[in-house]
């Protein structure tokens, strides 16, 4: 897509992306805070779209990512919005309003989910809501009722009952649904990126239940018009419906905790019971339902996400030594019981309600659950965390000597992380309020709850293996480093595709990922030209026997690795896949990728087989299935190399890895604060700018050549580093960094950038220069400079 290209629907999706991920916080498109007003008197020019406003250039950006955001672009993000029927006003240094960040908003200021930028996204929204919230729901369209029905097909299908024809209420939905198809939908929600944000009614599918299905399915974002068209609307604000606690909710406690011992369990059951399903359980439950949505959006590693089943909701315990407490929890999703596992979780006592973090006895651990916590404990991300929290809540250990509820406060961290592995206590994290203040707080005590689970999830993010960091401007969001996040979505997804320029990281991030305990086993193999399906699966190999040449059937990579699967989680790294004729080495395997249910396949000559089998036919067990993994890398600046055709990328998940900019490369690793590399950082990232706007995403560079400027050093364990001499630095820029640069001006044959170039280098203060030599056909570009380099 080219710089200034664009559609209005995709712009109305960029709205709707900007209200849920922007909107209100500080990211990396800017701040949009109420203490940083706007517009203002630098950006006075916003779109008025539906009672909102919104910023023109950075909407433009996110409908089209190649739009640069530079201070001359201003006219153009203008024109190209009412080019697509937007009104763009301009406020003036004088007529700025002071809170139309929020004008346009009722009081709630919370979103949910906005539509995505491709079809695949797309349906994987539908098949998220259709499998979840929205499965075996009843919806009427036109006086006509129709049922969701889950998914269908390995995923392929959403599945859509019609009614039974018969009144009678004891017959079944019909035993034929309709479907909608995954590659029908696809192909329509493409088409519509491409409108104007109003579509036919029958975009996605010949079939009117079908379309039905899928606006239903999408009814915060998509819309019918009265005329029959579907239309792109404005998310809305999620609402708080939960009604909140009341004063009964704790006379209730104290009630019951006034009977005696001896008749509580009868007195209970015969008089308290309906008074305390009403005012506690029914409330309690109805908190842990609304905080599901933020639990998947931060995509928590938890177990369960419906309290209505009783399964996530601990019973009351109305006689013997316990406390009088009733306690939910969300667990962690290693634990086989659900009290063996770190939790956020909500308590209501007579005297008090709290929620938070806690790790009960490690001593019921399961070893994967064991193991995560040890991965947090030792995280060196967690003190700076916890040092944060200590400001809202209170860090303490439940102990068997503590003398109130078995809570002891504790005021150090240091002593917190210690308690973490210790079997005899038991760490937890808490907000605890007074009766008063939560029958005070009333339907607003869930943002109390919905904020301390985000302030939270930085813990459980640990026990994972990322490594978050927690900005308190930006309501506790997280940002992960990219090993972390690509490993939550390998573990995921399971068949992912990196692809990037070269020094992006890419296979930095397996290192990183072997480390982790999630594999049983990792393989790391590179394709070239050579490739072929006898090395890549398996086929005849010459062998020797008796000083004889013979040749033997042999497993190749893929055919070993799914043997270690039966033992445990593998993963398969391909470097370099688009380097070898990909559709040649993987064969009729391919239909093993992506695929829940693969056939069975005859792999003929592939050594599969064994004293007992008559065949070549690879069989899989569930195990086998659920437990492979591949990743492969893509270098999207090789041009020698063919793209990847249609078949493989339905079945790969895609992400592209950007060089990191000045606060990453700042959080990656301290020397990139130190005076010495700040010259070259700031002259590397300017020549990115400058081919990423003449030639595209696929002319820059990556950032490992920023850390060769950085000699990493370990000391007697301790890890060291220093910044590398001047002229070191400086053969780095000449050797590695410009000649990269000097390839891609003579491939495009785009000289005219060899000014803007050398102006960059000489105003970071870089003595080095490019230059031409010779004429026509024979024109050279060299890199000239300092001599003593």
């Amino acid at each position: 897509m080219a710089k200034h290209d664009t559609s209005r629907a995709r712009l109305l999706i960029a709205m709707q992306q900007f209200d849920v991920h922007h909107r209100g916080k500080v990211t990396d498109l800017g701040n949009f805070t109420e203490k940083n007003p706007w517009p203002n008197k630098s950006q006075s020019r916003h779109i008025h779209h539906d009672s909102r406003y919104y910023p023109p250039k950075k909407i433009v950006k996110l409908a089209n990512p190649n739009f640069d955001l530079s201070s001359d672009q201003t006219q153009m993000a203008q024109r190209v919005l009412e080019n697509c029927d937007f009104e763009v006003i301009d406020f003036g240094r004088a007529k700025c309003p002071q809170t139309c960040c929020w004008d346009g908003f009722p009081s709630s200021r919370k979103f949910d989910q906005c539509l995505p930028f491709t079809g695949e996204e797309f349906w994987d929204l539908l098949v998220q809501r259709a499998s979840g919230p929205d499965y075996d729901s009843v919806f009427v369209f036109k006086g006509k009722k129709r049922k969701i029905g889950g998914i269908a097909n390995e995923g392929t299908k959403i599945v859509v009952y019609r009614p039974p024809k018969s009144r009678r209420i004891d017959l079944e939905w019909s035993s034929t649904p309709s479907s909608v198809d995954r590659g029908i939908t696809i192909k329509g929600y493409n088409k519509m990126l491409d409108s104007h944000g109003l579509c036919s009614g029958d975009i996605f599918s010949k079939v009117t239940i079908q379309n039905q299905a899928i606006v239903y399915l999408c009814r915060d974002l998509l819309e019918w018009t009265d005329e029959g068209q579907i239309r792109i609307k404005s998310v809305n604000p999620i609402q708080n419906t939960w009604p909140g606690f009341t004063q009964e909710t704790f006379d209730v406690y104290q009630r019951i905790l006034d009977t005696p011992k001896e008749t509580r369990g009868r007195d209970y059951k015969e008089i308290h019971k309906p008074i305390f399903e009403e005012h506690v359980v029914t409330p309690l439950q109805g908190l842990f339902n609304a905080l599901i949505p933020d639990v998947m959006r931060l995509n928590l590693p938890f177990a369960e996400f419906n309290p209505a089943r009783g399964k996530s909701l601990s019973k009351i315990q109305i006689s013997g030594h316990y406390s009088l407490k009733f306690w939910a929890c969300f667990h962690h999703n290693t634990a086989e019981k659900k009290t063996d596992s770190p939790q956020f979780f909500f308590t209501i006592r007579p005297t008090h309600f709290q929620f938070g973090f806690y790790r009960n006895s490690v001593e019921n651990y399961s070893d994967e659950t064991r193991t995560c916590v040890e991965r947090m404990a030792k995280s060196e991300h967690l003190s700076g965390i916890l040092a944060k929290l200590a400001v809202d809540f209170d860090l303490a250990i439940d102990a068997e000597d503590a003398s109130e509820n078995g809570e002891i406060e504790i005021q150090s961290v240091d002593e917190w992380i210690n308690s973490l592995m210790d079997p005899k206590v038991e760490p937890l994290i808490r907000w605890r309020m007074e009766p008063s203040e939560v029958v005070a707080k009333g339907p607003e005590l869930f943002w109390d709850v919905q904020n301390a689970l985000y302030k939270l999830a930085p813990l459980f993010h640990l026990m994972e293996g990322k490594n978050p960091i927690v900005d308190p401007d930006e309501g506790g969001s997280v940002h992960e480093s990219p090993e972390s996040t690509t490993l939550d979505l390998i573990k995921r997804r399971r068949f992912v595709i990196l692809e990037g320029v070269p020094g992006t990281g890419k296979t930095h991030i397996f290192k990183e990922i072997k480390k982790d305990v999630y594999f049983h086993c990792t393989r790391f193999l590179t394709f070239h030209p050579s490739s072929d399906y006898s090395s890549f699966i398996g086929g005849i190999r010459p062998g020797s026997e008796d000083k004889k040449l013979i040749f033997n059937p042999t497993k190749g990579h893929l055919l070993n690795i799914l043997e270690k699967a039966k033992e445990g989680r593998v993963l398969l790294w391909i470097d370099e896949l688009n380097r070898a004729n990909v559709p040649r080495v993987f064969g009729d395997l391919i239909s093993l990728i992506g695929n829940s249910k693969p056939p069975e396949l005859q792999i003929l000559n592939a050594g599969l087989k064994g004293e007992e089998d008559e065949d070549d036919i690879l069989r899989l067990t569930e195990e086998q299935k659920k437990n492979l993994h591949i990743v492969a890398t893509m270098n999207t600046s090789d041009r020698s190399v063919t793209p990847l055709d249609a078949a493989l990328r339905r079945r790969f998940n895609f992400v592209r890895l950007q060089p990191m900019d000045k606060q990453e490369l700042s959080e990656a690793h301290v020397a990139f604060s130190e005076a010495e590399l700040e010259p070259h950082v700031g002259c590397f990232l300017k020549l990115n700018e400058i081919l990423r706007n003449s030639m595209g995403e696929d002319a820059i560079l990556g950032h490992s050549y920023l850390f060769e400027m950085i000699d990493d050093l370990v000391d007697e364990g301790v890890e060291l580093f220093c910044v590398r001499d001047e002229i070191q630095i400086l053969m780095i820029w000449k050797f590695s960094i410009l000649p990269n640069i000097v390839d891609t001006l003579m491939l495009t044959q785009n000289f005219e950038l060899i000014d803007n170039i050398n102006e960059a280098l000489s105003d970071y203060k870089i003595p080095l220069a490019l230059e031409t030599l010779g004429r026509g056909l024979g024109e050279m570009i060299l890199v000239r400079g300092d001599e003593n380099v």
